[in-house]
């Protein structure tokens, strides 16, 4: 799976497509568009970088329809090239999902540190398996939360992390 919904802002094109945190993003594919063929060919998405390009190079274009997961149920979306509004996180094993989900908490409670101490203990499971796309996401995360307080130094090399994970994939 491509990611996780955390969130779909209000008024975003995200919230209004029906996009709920948990929902599961699995597939994607073209609607037509002005100038811009209907494609048959469902495409995977299999990681958080697998979105990104969506992101970037699709939607811009156009109409794009995501398959998703909603519990035991998959669901047919439409996304236009309005921002999406979605903030997304990989798809996990349910005990790693915990942890991350637990240290947003952490932080949405004004508990940076501890937050930020719990992802860093989560990507390094993710280094020790040999998980790199998920290692490179959550250190991505990470230099953003670090950014945001003001911890430069830690946030470059978290970002430098991400770098030397990704290139991993």
């Amino acid at each position: 799976a491509g990611g996780v919904v955390e969130s779909a802002a209000p008024g975003s094109a995200g919230a209004a497509a029906g996009l709920l945190p948990g929902d599961i993003l699995m597939r994607w594919r073209r609607v037509s568009s002005p100038g811009v063929p209907h494609s048959e060919d469902w495409r995977n998405l299999d990681t958080l970088f697998d979105w990104c390009r969506v992101e970037i190079e699709e939607l811009p274009r156009g109409d794009v329809q995501i398959a998703l997961r909603r519990g035991q149920e998959t669901k047919t979306v439409t996304l236009g090239p309005a921002r999406h509004g979605l903030g997304l996180y990989p798809a996990m094993a349910t005990e790693d999902e915990h942890a991350f989900l637990d240290a947003l908490a952490l932080r949405r409670a004004g508990q940076a540190e501890a937050a930020l101490a719990a992802w860093t203990e989560l990507a390094g499971r993710f280094q020790a398996s040999g998980d790199s796309p998920r290692a490179a996401w959550l250190h991505y995360r990470i230099s953003l939360e670090q950014g945001s307080l003001g911890q430069d130094e830690a946030s470059l090399a978290n970002l430098e992390e991400a770098g030397r994970f990704a290139l991993t994939q």
